[in-house]
């Protein structure tokens, strides 16, 4: 009877742990894993289509060592090996997950463009800025979440993962009140192969 307790001790300590933990999400999964090698990711071009198609502006790299990082409600960023689509923190209420109606237009638009390339992989993270003391990574997660569901939600032909970073990946680290809202972002990384991401929350 003791052995049995220890057993079962043992099972849910296990269990809370790995509940603790905080993992990248899986929202929505394709059968395109024969499909993405073929086919050519071309960043430059995806992110053409995107800007005109969401009136969006495309910013290099090095937008993220620039002073001047004004975000429009899109931003397209151009790095190595991945497109970033930044969702401006505007799209939420403030300390809330669910996203403003205007967050499914321009979603409607993304998913337009990115169903004519349904071999590239979504990596959606959500942040959070500092405005409240805790639940920064719950509120992050949920944000991600709300992102990738409605992605999933209008009929996405892509894989999506989504995942929070709470607030430990600021674009800005004043307390001008515009700024830190930019902060409560979501991101949408664009990958044409899972071995080429990369955890941008660290």
């Amino acid at each position: 009877m003791l052995k049995r307790y220890h057993y079962f001790l043992f099972l849910l300590i296990f269990f809370l742990q790995a509940c603790s933990e905080k993992k990248t999400y899986l929202v929505g999964m394709h059968n395109n894993a024969t499909i993405f090698r073929e086919m050519n990711y071309n960043i430059k071009k995806i992110a053409q289509e995107l800007s005109q198609s969401l009136d969006a502006p495309i910013k290099s790299a090095s937008f993220y060592q620039n002073e001047d990082r004004t975000l429009g409600e899109v931003t397209l960023i151009e790095l190595p090996q991945t497109l970033c689509i930044l969702l401006n923190g505007k799209i939420f209420k403030e300390g809330e997950a669910s996203p403003h109606e205007t967050a499914t237009y321009i979603l409607e638009d993304v998913v337009a463009i990115l169903n004519k390339y349904p071999h590239l992989l979504l990596q959606v993270t959500g942040h959070s800025d500092k405005t409240t003391e805790s639940d920064n990574i719950d509120l992050s997660d949920n944000r991600a979440l709300a992102i990738a569901e409605i992605l999933y939600g209008l009929d996405s032909h892509n894989d999506i993962y989504a995942k929070g970073c709470g607030d430990k990946k600021p674009l800005f680290t004043s307390f001008i009140h515009g700024e830190r809202v930019s902060n409560a972002r979501v991101e949408i990384y664009l990958y044409a192969d899972k071995e080429q991401m990369v955890d941008h929350c660290k």
